[in-house]
């Protein structure tokens, strides 16, 4: 199992700072986005960060247990 799932993480969001809007690096969500993957946990990804990087990602969780 992976340290993401361990951690009890089932959901990341991502998104950027408002007032004024600053991006995380594009390698930062690269990352995150590639982790969460591997350990099939569902991402969603705010705007304006999808918008700004082009990665439009919605995803939900599910609550099954």
């Amino acid at each position: 199992m992976s340290k993401l799932k361990d951690a009890g993480i089932n959901w990341v969001i991502i998104g950027s700072r408002t007032q004024p809007t600053q991006h995380p690096p594009r390698e930062w969500v690269d990352e995150i986005i590639t982790a969460c993957d591997k350990a099939k946990i569902p991402i969603f990804i705010k705007e304006p960060l999808a918008s700004y990087y082009g990665i439009y990602r919605q995803e939900f969780p599910s609550f099954e247990q």
